[in-house]
């Protein structure tokens, strides 16, 4: 997986906050690989969607787990293609249960060759 920088804007515990994101080139070869973000808060009535930007030629998944790389599945975001790796599309979805402070692990899935997809920015809402 190669990664490089990139400034993002995304909400956590509901608030803007400024973070530099790296850009995940997420390829068949390295997955399945997980992210972790450490210590969201969704707060007492939890998120309700989780949104991220993508580029893709082929598409994979992106599962939300609480906890830990294996733990409790909170939500899946089919990645789509999107027509190529440099056309950026945001898409969404459902999330479940996920209410208090987690860890949060992005664990990259797909099947192919060569590159799946890039993620770069995301954010969760709220109910």
């Amino acid at each position: 997986m190669r990664t490089r920088m990139k400034c993002s804007v995304c909400l956590l515990t509901f608030a803007l906050v400024l973070s530099c994101l790296p850009v995940y080139d997420v390829s068949a070869a390295n997955t399945p690989i997980a992210k972790q973000v450490g210590n969201v808060d969704f707060g007492l009535n939890g998120a309700r969607t989780f949104k991220a930007n993508v580029a893709s030629a082929v598409g994979g998944k992106i599962e939300i787990r609480l906890g830990s790389a294996n733990g409790r599945l909170a939500g899946t975001l089919n990645v789509p293609s999107t027509g190529g790796t440099q056309n950026w599309r945001e898409i969404e979805t459902e999330v479940n249960e996920a209410t208090g402070v987690h860890n949060v692990f992005f664990v990259f899935t797909g099947t192919g060759a060569g590159n799946l997809f890039q993620f770069d920015s995301w954010q969760f809402t709220q109910r």
